[in-house]
């Protein structure tokens, strides 16, 4: 064991907590273990920074605790393993906090560890990294990630669980700033590994829930979500592509959906590429405060605009949900960068069409004529 704390025991760092792993040469799985006991209590007042060097054997830390232990950080939570094949890090505590960015290059995080049952959450200020792996070894369990972001978080996160597990994993955006905002850009699991001695293949995600910031999703192809709420006042959703440095149009599949409050914004490049967000199931309104934002070049649009024969430049397929959704009869308007837009919430999908606004010199000709 790297550490251990007995039960009910809390240990309090002021400064920063600095660990170096180097691994002695071999090919052997080699485990090291801080444990927590139960009802115990870690609290670092600065950063945790974990560099970790491969000299061939792998290696597996493992935070790992009884029920009730915590482990929070003030500041931020980095691993460093992008160059050194990657670290197996779990954090098997209760609640597992940090105030800052979750910094995650090149490392597997197990986010439950090898606990067998409970539901766990890990509210973290955001995560970045270029290779960042999640899972949850075991089936069973439901782990909470809170996204309480403080600024934009940008992360390539490649989720996945135990094959044949059936674990949930929920996303939850609660900004803690109104500039918090977080994309994350799932892709397959390439290549496969173990963990925690499991094999770990590609899983879906739960539900996700936008109460405060922004949070932009990017899926692969054949990956779906559970239900999607956008619940909050300063609630924004939108879809993104799932590759690294990608545009801002990507796909998403979600079960169903609930909208109470906030806004989706959906972006357009041109006439065949543009966001969709999908629901297999219904679309639920269940508030009054919602609203949507159009992002495109002026130009381009007023293009599109011009060369339709009615005038105005329709979609069709943005959102799309089933039959019976309480969203249908909603209708939503607005202007953007001189093009108008109005969305029309119809039986199994909304309906978009953008139009130029005349200019002023127009419409008191028009006026004028009246």
């Amino acid at each position: 064991d790297l550490s251990s704390i007995a039960d009910s025991a809390t240990m309090n760092i002021s400064g920063n907590l600095n660990m170096s792993l180097l691994v002695s040469p071999g090919s052997a799985e080699l485990f090291t273990y801080m444990r927590m006991g139960k009802d115990s209590a870690i609290n670092v007042g600065g950063n945790v920074v974990i560099d970790y060097t491969k000299n061939g054997n792998w290696l597996s830390f493992n935070m790992a605790s009884e029920s009730g232990a915590s482990f929070t950080v003030g500041g931020d939570f980095t691993i460093n393993s992008l160059n050194s094949g990657y670290l197996n890090f779990s954090t098997g505590m209760t609640d597992f906090s940090v105030k800052g960015v979750m910094r995650i290059d090149g490392a597997r995080w197990s986010l439950a560890g090898e606990r067998e049952s409970g539901t766990y959450t890990r509210t973290i200020g955001g995560i970045s990294g270029t290779d960042t792996r999640l899972n949850i070894t075991k089936s069973g369990l439901t782990v909470n990630l809170v996204l309480a972001n403080e600024s934009k978080q940008d992360a390539l996160v490649m989720y996945g669980q135990s094959y044949g597990g059936n674990s949930k994993f929920n996303i939850i955006m609660d900004a803690a700033t109104d500039n918090g905002a977080q994309i994350i850009r799932f892709s397959k699991i390439t290549p496969t590994y173990s963990q925690n001695h499991t094999d770990i293949g590609d899983s879906d995600i739960n539900d996700i829930t936008v109460s405060n910031g922004r949070l932009d999703i990017g899926m692969y192809g054949g990956m779906k979500g559970g239900k999607l709420s956008i619940s909050g006042k300063n609630a924004v959703f939108s879809a993104i592509s799932n590759e690294a440095g990608g545009s801002d149009v990507g796909n998403v599949l979600f079960a169903n959906g609930e909208w109470s409050n906030g806004k989706i914004v959906i972006d357009i490049e041109n006439e065949s590429s543009y966001d969709k967000i999908a629901f297999d199931g219904t679309l639920s309104k269940t508030g009054e405060n919602i609203s949507m934002e159009f992002i495109f070049d002026a130009n381009s649009m007023s293009e599109l605009i011009q060369s339709s024969e009615t005038g105005s430049f329709i979609l069709s397929d943005a959102i799309t949900y089933a039959e019976g959704s309480s969203i249908e009869g909603t209708v939503l308007n607005g202007i953007y960068d001189g093009i108008k837009w109005e969305a029309m919430f119809g039986n199994t999908s909304m309906n978009v069409s953008f139009t130029n606004v005349p200019e002023p010199s127009l419409i008191s000709a028009i006026f004028a004529l009246a």
